[in-house]
């Protein structure tokens, strides 16, 4: 599972509530916009602390995290918290920047004696961010494409109706997030907020998708799966191809054609599309056709005793046989068939 929030604290999993807060608390002195004014870098970095502490100091949330990855506790758009809240909240608010000099990191500034955090945080705090949301398909993330937008954009007080335009590259990854910065909400002397769009992939019919790898589910029938099969696939760019799979083929079974994914993102080298095989599992013989099974295939012979036979079931039926008021579950009544 992801750890992204505890890399970005530089923990380990297993850190405790305290070695968290220390984290934070060193790296939040380091990135604040007060002693970075002219880094946006250190200011995102900032605002990236605060979004992990968010999460990882939280009980809940981290729990949530631990098990489901980021995207679970982001909803839509992500933790809504204020990083200089966050940040006073530990430090004390109001605390003024001279009675912070012999703190880690706090040597140098000086010029900002006695002039308290809040009044900077005052200064540098943005109106609300718009976060909407663009669906796309995924013969659109193949091939690359470009989307038109309408958002509702607050702007002092006065509703506006934004539209505008967007490129989506070729590869680009489920709910990523493009971030305009300045182009969200505008609120009385606040500095402009920010539009981030999250693209997300539209369910496919036929293909699912892991990282940049196209998966396709493939039930097959109890026969096919001793001998194979072969079989023709629609590609994202519209050509067909075949595809050939040699038998035996087990359940659970994967077989992958390298390169005919998604394109990376990033490196532009494609994923490949991954075949996985569900065999049907409900089968019945009749006698000749067991026959001819035991005439072809080689057969194991186990030894066996002079006692009680007794029927193993498939234990999905359990709950079924349970639910059943004339099942009778009680081992000393199964009737038992001698040799």
């Amino acid at each position: 599972m992801s750890t992204e929030y505890y890399d970005i604290l530089g923990i380990q999993k297993n850190a405790t509530a305290n070695d968290i807060k220390k984290a934070y608390r060193k790296l939040a002195m380091k990135y604040h916009p007060d002693k970075n004014p002219d880094n946006p870098e250190a200011e995102e970095k900032f605002k990236e602390l605060s979004e992990a502490y968010e999460i990882l100091s939280d009980t809940d949330k981290r729990q949530v995290y631990d098990k489901f990855g980021k995207d679970a506790v982001q909803g839509n758009g992500g933790p809504q918290v204020n990083p200089f809240d966050i940040f006073n909240n530990i430090f004390g608010g109001m605390q003024g920047m001279q009675g912070m000099q012999g703190m880690p990191g706090m040597q140098g500034m000086h010029g900002m004696q006695g002039m308290p955090f809040g009044m900077h945080q005052n200064m540098r705090r943005q109106s609300s961010d718009i976060i909407t949301r663009v669906m796309v398909t995924l013969e659109e993330v193949f091939t690359g494409t470009t989307k038109e937008i309408n958002i509702i954009k607050k702007n002092k007080g006065k509703n506006e109706n934004v539209n505008f335009k967007i490129k989506i590259p070729p590869g680009c990854n489920d709910n990523t997030k493009m971030v305009q910065r300045g182009k969200g909400n505008i609120e009385e002397d606040l500095e402009p907020g920010n539009l981030v769009i999250v693209i997300t992939y539209k369910e496919h019919e036929e293909f699912k998708v892991s990282d940049s790898h196209l998966v396709i589910i493939k039930k097959i029938k109890f026969g096919t799966s001793l001998l194979g099969t072969r079989f023709s696939v629609k590609l994202l760019d519209g050509r067909y191809i075949n595809i050939d799979v040699s038998g035996p083929i087990f359940d659970g079974d994967m077989r992958a054609i390298q390169k005919y994914g998604l394109p990376g993102m990033n490196n532009h080298r494609n994923g490949d599309l991954v075949v996985k095989f569900e065999v049907e599992k409900e089968l019945s013989f009749n006698k000749e056709q067991i026959k001819l099974i035991t005439e072809f295939f080689p057969m194991d012979k186990f030894p066996v005793k002079d006692c009680d036979n007794v029927e193993a079931i498939d234990p999905e039926l359990f709950d079924q046989q349970s639910n059943n008021p004339n099942q009778d579950n009680n081992p000393e009544n199964v009737q038992c068939v001698h040799q």
